[in-house]
């Protein structure tokens, strides 16, 4: 009777340890994943999120999210925290979230999380566990190809120039990764960043281009494309591995024949000069011989300059690159040493780009000044109605001006945002803003290259047309309070909500200036040409956003749905961790996206609900991390950052070397 027990009893374990086997999405050691042409996920009305500000307009809108709405959304009525996750290092990446992701065989929606110690974690969005449940993760550091003897761990920031402290205490992932549908399963593709160690304590740095399954996370064919000191002196000079930043989110631009067009953007660690700015265009061939092309697309934004001081980098805050349907790219520079300006130099300008190199740009009058500053500039064009402190009007009466402090005025602390009103445009338009707070709307097709009124950037903020021109844009106004030192103005991308064809003005920008209150533009139809109006909707709740201000969101269901019901969302995270100082939470801050009057001139009304409540319970809001932007889809709420508690540097999260590893700096929590 003994064996008719046993057999049962093996097919059980055997049933049973597959299932767990799918369950957590253990790779098969030695199989080769395949991909398959065609798009399966995220089609129709499928809620996801697959890059940073959800789409490559960068506008920060879900047009699917039918379950959180503004004529619901209360202090009574609203999402409650379900699972706190910890992650090995702090996340700056904003979350990607895919719909029913095949995992193991079994369908699930999960979150992507990207960390500073270059780990990639596949999360359960429908965990039931308080602390999450993991169903895959993948630790990108390997020194394997390098030969015995090498570590390979995130960089330490004591390693950066001067050791630069605006990322600690390690860089790894920063910039957003992206997903591309195009194929089955998806792939993620993510920047990390490294330091190798050989066995006599010798480091070098290189940083790689993966590319992901996005169920598994094992590389695809030919991934990771290393990018070290060989890559940079055949194909980038300049670049460095170690001192350039990757901060900016990647883009994807599906291209023909099955191709995948990465766009990869740098800037700089804290500043420290000489350094350069590039944005380099990636090919992954999914067909043939599946493989990373060895042909680059370079942008460096200080290409022609001599002057010792060479400097030009692109951040925008975190946000990533907008692209068009033509495969065009839209990104801004920051800094700069030279007045020259084109053909190879881009300083603090807004620039345009594709597959045969960059196409178009605008400068603002003020360029080389934001860059050094203590010189007077004009805080809007003459003769306006209005001059707003702190700017105060000259002594004739005619212009509107304020004296600018040292350096240091990035237009490209800011994104760049594609716009796609309800109404058409007679010609594409564009949205970017910066540290000063001037915000300037571009004709993205021909954008004019330097403001025709460069000679007189203390009279005049920018040229206007009506149609494109040389040295001229739509419209140019401050839309941040202006706080004039370093920490002002905006950070990231704002965001722009289209609204429902044939209504009334429904067509808004969000922006969050740093110290300001969320402020909602209207744009308006001028016989085809969008202008914002200057009167702005603020809410009657006065919440101010401290450094460093934030990048709004939006959440609605276009089809079917109501655009009195769509929220928009900010995430104060002034309270990030320091080397001296530990974090407490970020806080997640609703309001009505739409103005109660409209025409720009009503109330977002009083906060609809924050997560304040939550800032210490068990599960509850994570640590906070400066220039983070929540998620929020298929009625979840996804904020990422720090464990709670979190000091860079100390034992809750350490400065790795090759003995110490962070193992819980970082956190992501999911509301519903």
């Amino acid at each position: 009777m003994r064996p008719a027990i046993k057999i049962p009893l093996l097919v059980f374990l055997v049933v049973a340890i597959a299932l767990l086997m799918s369950l957590v999405a253990i790779p098969v050691p030695g199989k080769l994943q395949t991909l398959t042409i065609g798009q399966t996920y995220c089609t129709g009305l499928t809620p996801c999120v697959l890059t940073y500000h959800n789409d490559n307009n960068r506008d920060g809108v879900n047009p699917n999210e039918g379950v959180l709405k503004a004529s619901t959304l209360s202090s009574s009525n609203h999402p409650v925290p379900q699972w706190l996750a910890t992650t090995d290092g702090q996340i700056y990446a904003q979350p990607l979230y895919v719909h029913q992701l095949m995992v193991g065989g079994v369908p699930k929606n999960v979150v992507f999380a990207a960390t500073e110690n270059n780990s990639v974690y596949v999360l359960d969005s429908d965990s039931t566990s308080s602390t999450g449940t993991v169903l895959t993760k993948a630790n990108l550091n390997n020194a394997s190809d390098l030969g015995a003897g090498y570590t390979e761990i995130a960089v330490p920031y004591t390693d950066l120039a001067k050791g630069c402290s605006n990322i600690v205490p390690e860089v790894g992932i920063t910039g957003t990764p992206v997903m591309d549908v195009s194929v089955t399963p998806p792939v993620l593709y993510v920047v990390t960043k490294h330091e190798d160690v050989d066995s006599q304590g010798v480091k070098t740095y290189r940083q790689k281009l993966h590319g992901l399954f996005a169920d598994t996370l094992q590389e695809i064919p030919g991934s990771p494309l290393v990018l070290d000191s060989t890559f940079a002196s055949t194909y980038a000079p300049g670049f460095s591995s170690l001192d350039n930043n990757q901060r900016a989110g990647l883009a994807l631009v599906n291209g023909p024949n099955n191709t995948a067009k990465i766009w990869v953007a740098w800037g700089s660690h804290c500043d420290v000069v000489p350094y350069k700015g590039f944005v380099i265009e990636f090919t992954y061939n999914y067909t043939g011989t599946p493989s990373f092309s060895t042909t680059y697309n370079v942008f460096n934004s200080q290409a022609t300059c001599t002057a010792k001081r060479c400097q030009a980098g692109i951040w925008m805050g975190g946000a990533a690159p907008a692209a068009d349907a033509q495969g065009n790219v839209y990104f801004s520079t920051s800094n700069g040493n030279d007045v020259t300006q084109g053909a190879g130099e881009y300083s603090n300008s807004v620039v345009r780009m594709n597959d045969s190199g960059v196409q178009d740009f605008y400068s603002p009058p003020d360029f080389d000044v934001l860059n050094k500053g203590t010189a007077v500039v004009a805080c809007s064009n003459p003769n306006p109605p209005n001059c707003y402190s702190p700017c105060t009007r000259d002594s004739t009466g005619q212009y509107c001006q304020i004296t600018l402090p040292p350096d240091d005025w990035d237009l490209g602390a800011g994104g760049v945002v594609l716009l796609s009103p309800t109404f058409k445009l007679n010609n594409p338009e564009s949205v970017s803003l910066g540290k000063q707070g001037m915000i300037y709307l571009v004709f993205s097709g021909n954008m004019g290259h330097i403001d025709s009124k460069t000679s007189d950037p203390d009279k005049y903020a920018c040229t206007t047309a009506a149609a494109p021109a040389p040295g001229a844009i739509v419209q140019c106004f401050f839309g941040v309070p202006p706080k004039y030192n370093q920490a002002g103005g905006g950070r990231g991308a704002p965001a722009f909500l289209a609204g429902q064809t044939g209504t009334m003005i429904k067509n808004y920008m969000y922006v969050v200036g740093i110290g300001g209150q969320l402020r909602a533009y209207p744009l308006v139809n001028n016989s085809g040409v969008g202008l914002f109006g200057t009167r702005f909707a603020t809410s009657s709740t006065l919440h101010q956003f401290p450094y460093p201000g934030a990048a709004p969101v939006v959440t609605w269901q276009r089809t079917g749905g109501n655009i009195g019901d769509a929220i928009v969302w900010a995430l104060d995270t002034h309270a990030y961790g320091k080397m001296t100082t530990a974090a407490t939470a970020a806080v997640l801050y609703a309001y009505q996206a739409i103005p109660a009057a409209g025409g720009g001139a009503g109330s977002l009304g009083p906060e609809l609900w924050n997560t304040s409540a939550y800032n210490n319970s068990t599960p509850g809001n994570p640590g906070a991390v400066k220039f983070t932007v929540p998620t929020i889809v298929d009625g979840k709420i996804l904020l990422e950052g720090g464990a709670q508690g979190y000091q860079p540097g100390s034992s809750n999260c350490p400065t790795p070397s090759t003995t110490v590893q962070p193992t819980a700096c970082g956190g992501v929590a999911m509301y519903k």
